[in-house]
């Protein structure tokens, strides 16, 4: 059964929270006002002290703002084209258009509404993470992709991306956590934080689902590319924010070892490229069979 009215009201809600949030974070955020907090393992933590993100460490806070410029010029554009085009049902890849652009915003504001210091935003996170989950509920079962469909698709090189991306990402996140274990030390990037909320959901959801969806593709079942659909809009949405984040990072002062670079960086950065080229390759065989439906 199609519900495109609640996908609509969802939507909106996520729209009109994205924009309520991001806009004020964006306009109270300069210049920095960064002062020296020493947390409770003894380290010295540079705050950020300026507009939404004044409590967030200066590395975290400008993470988020950079999430928050993606989100409002990129993300939320998009998200309106490919929501009229779904509800008009103008072509077939506005459906998994729409849910790589839900993952990534479900993926945004989970972070947020878990890891940021509490803020008086707050509640608009958590309406658009709720509304991001249950808008993503409601797309899987309503995008559909015939076994003709699911034929035409590539699925060796997007299934093998998929178990390769979560096998990287396992790296990235897990070994510094086993180092810190045998080394009885905390991670650097757990700052004044009580957990380290984005290694939680990316070995936790986003490790399991990649590999599991991948192995899905390989085998051309349908649910592996539903699957892969939003995990793509991460990886995607991600290359933006990670490129605008380094580089305020950077002239905030912020020092990346080598190891940094080649590993999240420059890592997440080779991921957003190859996930682009993998789905503007399935959009373009959705859309294609859409013409091909029209003519015949």
């Amino acid at each position: 059964m199609r519900t495109p009215g609640i996908i609509f009201i969802l939507s909106l809600l996520i729209i009109l929270a994205a924009i309520g949030n991001a806009i004020p974070a964006i306009l109270n955020a300069f210049p920095p006002q960064p002062w020296s907090f020493q947390n409770i393992y003894g380290d010295a933590i540079e705050i950020y002290g300026s507009g939404t993100y004044r409590n967030d460490s200066v590395f975290s806070a400008l993470g988020f703002l950079s999430q928050d410029i993606i989100m409002l010029f990129l993300v939320i554009p998009l998200l309106i084209l490919c929501m009229v085009l779904y509800l008009k049902r103008k072509e077939k890849a506005a459906g998994p258009g729409l849910m790589a652009l839900i993952g990534f915003i479900l993926y945004a504001y989970s972070s947020l509404s878990l890891s940021a210091y509490y803020n008086h935003y707050f509640l608009l996170y958590i309406l658009a993470f709720s509304a991001s989950f249950y808008t993503l509920i409601l797309l899987f079962g309503e995008v559909q992709l015939s076994v003709a469909i699911v034929k035409k698709l590539p699925n060796k090189f997007p299934g093998i991306f998929l178990i390769v991306s979560g096998v990287i990402t396992l790296i990235i996140w897990g070994v510094p956590l086993i180092l810190a274990v045998f080394d009885g030390l905390v991670p650097g990037l757990v700052f004044h934080y009580t957990t380290l909320v984005t290694h939680a959901l990316d070995l936790a959801i986003i490790v399991p689902a990649s590999i599991v969806g991948g192995i899905l593709i390989l085998k051309r079942n349908a649910v592996g590319y539903k699957i892969a659909f939003p995990l793509l809009g991460i990886i995607i949405f991600l290359l933006p924010v990670i490129l605008l984040s380094s580089y305020l990072q950077y002239k905030q002062g912020v020092i990346f070892s080598p190891a940094e670079v080649a590993g999240p960086i420059t890592g997440f950065l080779l991921l957003g490229l190859l996930g682009i080229w993998i789905m503007i390759k399935i959009l373009r065989i959705l859309k294609k069979n859409d013409l091909k439906n029209l003519s015949s």
